[in-house]
């Protein structure tokens, strides 16, 4: 695709998200290829996706849990959300290929 019909498209895409959510909350990971975007639908339904490097590679799926006691997938809404936190941990594992172990993230 054309990066004028992929910007036209993104364009698109952010407009109608506006119209149909209140807001799109995006984190992305240390090195900014990997994305995920979570919102909430008029409906009051919890929606997220994943891309990596501009590509989607998880479409626009539901999240939710339905018990026999309550519903926690619909009417739902965001009270506050944090700050993005860059996490840094290193551990060591007993088995495996690599006995030193670091990881970096980005929390939220």
């Amino acid at each position: 695709m054309k990066p004028a019909k992929l910007l036209i498209v993104f364009f698109l895409l952010v407009f109608l998200n506006g119209i149909y959510c209140k807001e799109i909350y995006t984190i992305k990971s240390p090195n900014q290829k990997i994305s995920v975007n979570f919102w909430i639908n008029h409906s009051g339904f919890a929606l997220y996706s994943v891309s990596h490097s501009n590509t989607v590679l998880l479409q626009e799926s539901k999240l939710g849990i339905v018990r026999s006691d309550e519903d926690f997938s619909s009417n739902l809404s965001i009270d506050s959300v944090s700050k993005v936190k860059t996490i840094n941990d290193d551990y060591k594992l007993l088995h495996g290929k690599r006995l030193n172990n670091i990881y970096t993230g980005c929390r939220r």
